[in-house]
C-alpha cells in the first residue's frame, strides 16, 4: 500500500473518531468514485508530500470542485507538508464555517 492511501485511510479514521460521517473513495479509482475521501459534506483531495513545498495547480482545485458539483457537496484539499496538514477551502464555505463557529459560541453563552 502506497503513502498516499495510507494518509488517505488513517484521515477518514481521524475524522470517525471525532465523530464525523466519513469514507474513503478508493482513492479517485474508477468512474463513479471521485476525489478521495467524503467528510461531512465535503469532498475532499487528498496529497501527502515528505518534500519542502507542494505545489497547488488552477486546474487541479477546479478538477476537485466539479467532482464535487457533481455530488452536490462543497470542494476540499487537504495537503500533508511534512507532517504539517492544510486545508484548502472555497473562500465562500470558510466563511459559512465562520459564521456556523460564530452561532455556536452564541448559542453556548445563552
Amino acid at each position: 500500500m502506497n503513502k498516499g492511501i495510507k494518509y488517505e485511510i488513517r484521515v477518514v479514521k481521524d475524522a470517525r473518531k471525532k465523530g464525523l460521517n466519513s469514507r474513503w473513495n478508493f482513492s479517485g479509482m474508477g468512474v463513479f468514485k471521485k476525489g478521495d475521501l467524503q467528510i461531512e459534506q465535503f469532498l475532499v483531495e487528498a496529497k501527502t508530500t515528505e518534500k519542502s513545498s507542494f505545489s497547488v495547480r488552477a486546474n487541479l482545485l477546479e478538477k476537485i470542485r466539479k467532482e464535487a458539483t457533481r455530488k452536490a457537496l462543497k470542494p476540499a484539499m487537504l495537503v500533508n507538508v511534512k507532517g504539517q496538514e492544510y486545508i484548502i477551502l472555497e473562500f465562500e464555505d470558510f466563511l459559512d464555517l465562520l459564521d456556523l463557529i460564530a452561532e455556536l459560541k452564541q448559542k453556548k453563552g445563552n
